[in-house]
């Protein structure tokens, strides 16, 4: 078995030097959370726990290696926040009062846990390796993708992309999220801090948590997205359903192609002055802007039901809006010319070879 105390917890690489690691610039001398598990130690004799990557109302995420297929893994701990505490030898402790809401929530963790092992065969999601229970809590490991957030790769790429950027990022989604709803799972926190792009140029959904984070005035400490969480989510109007992945998933390319997200939910139900900037409209095909539009209805009645009814609007592409509106206008103009000459039917036969170029290179 490997030594863990070999791996940097910043990037589960073998150190090469003592101190801060000179490939990722974490430093174990910086204080470290005593709420979370050690750096480098090891959990059910196989998983190296590393750094802290991410912490919510749920629970805690680490980096980690696994010594048996010697890869890294993402490790999420079921640690909801205010409802127990750490044991000094890891485990995790219940805080008086707090057993029913605890355990419930376990449950639940462990259920969604279970349910998405079932999905491996879905592209845009990160694989479910292994779901343990332990320490009196419960554990879900999943396969680390190298890559980024949306959010971050946005900000390197001068905050917002065109649709036709946008659309080859954000198509293949559509059947990964409506797979995920035939199999009865929410996701409601999409958003550019949940996706993540790979390396390999590929968009995948992560942050995945039970209902409670993603719902105001729950059990837990909830985690909103402001601008991508629908209405529905602060427990003001109407009931939570595949709608609300629609509103986040359709805020999410707005704030991609606008470069801001849409206002809060909230806010637009009292007074929604949501718009798209002219110079954006323009170089968007109308199919998408009013796919867009309808799926963000701030009321889930007024909005798009399923993500699958997304899918036509959000295909087309402006360089076959532009062709498309090029051979409207020649048919518009041709109703209205004398009829061509043998010379004109020539040159015409040439113009519709190279309108059928431009089809073929669209």
């Amino acid at each position: 078995m490997i030594n863990p105390n070999s791996l940097c917890p910043g990037c589960m690489n073998e150190k090469v030097t003592e101190g801060k690691c000179p490939k990722c610039g974490y430093n174990p001398d910086e204080l470290q959370n005593p709420a979370f598990l050690a750096p480098n130690s090891v959990f059910e004799d196989r998983y190296v726990i590393g750094k802290a990557i991410d912490v919510n109302g749920e629970g805690v995420t680490y980096l980690g290696f696994d010594t048996v297929t010697s890869t890294t893994v993402n490790i999420r701990e079921y640690f909801p926040t205010g409802l127990c505490e750490r044991d000094t030898d890891g485990g995790v402790i219940m805080l008086s009062g707090s057993e029913f809401s605890y355990n419930e929530g376990l449950l639940k963790f462990i259920e969604l846990s279970k349910e998405l092992f079932k999905l491996n065969e879905i592209p845009a999601l990160f694989d479910v390796l292994d779901v343990r229970e332990a320490n009196n809590t419960a554990y879900r490991i999943t396969r680390a993708v190298p890559g980024i957030t949306l959010r971050e790769f946005l900000m390197r790429n001068g905050g917002i992309l065109n649709w036709d950027q946008a659309r080859s990022l954000f198509a293949p989604l559509v059947s990964s999220i409506a797979a995920l709803h035939k199999a009865g799972i929410l996701h409601r926190g999409i958003s550019p801090d949940t996706l993540i792009v790979g390396k390999d140029g590929k968009l995948r959904l992560g942050g995945f948590c039970i209902a409670e984070v993603r719902t105001a005035k729950s059990s837990l400490t909830s985690q909103l997205f402001p601008g991508f969480a629908a209405v529905e989510q602060y427990g003001d109007t109407g009931t939570q359903g595949t709608w609300t992945d629609v509103y986040a998933f359709a805020a999410t390319i707005y704030r991609t192609l606008v470069g801001n997200p849409p206002p809060e939910a909230t806010e637009r139900l009292e007074n929604d002055n949501m718009t798209i900037p002219a110079k954006i409209a323009r170089s968007t095909p109308k199919a998408v802007l009013e796919t867009l539009a309808n799926a963000l209805q701030v009321l889930p009645g007024d909005r798009t039901p399923y993500i699958e009814d997304m899918r036509k609007g959000l295909s087309v592409s402006s360089v076959q809006t532009e062709v498309a509106q090029h051979t409207a206008s020649a048919e518009a103009k041709s109703d209205y010319v004398k009829p061509a000459s043998t010379a004109d039917k020539k040159k015409k036969k040439n113009n519709n070879k190279i309108y059928a170029l431009i089809a073929f290179i669209a």
